[in-house]
């Protein structure tokens, strides 16, 4: 087994998009923040219902992030003015922690994190592993990884390639916060 360092890095990682209507809310510096949503009519009671809320955020990820994630509230949130709660958004590694204010007693609420959401460029990374196989093993060999990995440092994923008819796996660990990473496995 051989372990391998690489450097990756998300391209324009600098900030969200404005939040388009809804006045007072703007850019974070790369952070997850300015979610607005009016989910009124939607609790049980005097409970926050938190399908909705979840449906929101996963939309605003999905908006200024352009991730697929799925979004976890509690349920039993009440609805009252200053209320916060925390609900988690999971990549396909990792998860992302959502501070949620409730800004009135209908629902409305605001998400946050001044921690930036970044993604793991993947593509670098499947690249790294290709180029060491074919550099130690003088083969072309695919390689697949998750797609949406959460950019921490840390974080372990498993990738998969395939030599011979034989699929390996393929260990890889975040070293820091910049999207550096280490590899062992095969090349």
């Amino acid at each position: 087994m051989s372990a391998t360092q690489i450097q990756t890095a998300e391209s324009g990682s600098g900030g969200t998009e404005p939040c388009r209507g809804r006045p007072g809310y703007g850019r974070a510096a790369g952070a997850l923040a300015c979610w607005a949503v009016l989910v009124g009519g939607c609790g049980a009671g005097s409970t926050l219902a938190p399908g909705p809320v979840e449906r929101a955020a996963e939309a605003s990820i999905l908006s200024q992030r352009h991730l697929r994630v799925t979004v976890q509230c509690p349920a039993g949130i009440p609805l009252r003015t200053g209320f916060t709660f925390w609900c988690t958004a999971r990549l396909e590694v990792g998860a992302y922690p959502l501070l949620v204010t409730e800004t009135n007693a209908a629902g409305r609420v605001r998400y946050e994190n001044r921690a930036p959401l970044l993604a793991l460029d993947i593509a670098r990374v499947q690249q790294a592993i290709r180029t060491a196989i074919l550099e130690r093993r003088h083969t072309v060999a695919p390689v697949h990884c998750p797609q949406q990995v959460i950019q921490r440092v840390a974080v372990t994923f498993f990738c998969h390639a395939t030599l011979g008819g034989h699929t390996y796996r393929v260990e890889v660990v975040e070293t820091d916060n910049a999207g550096d990473v280490r590899y062992v496995g095969l090349a």
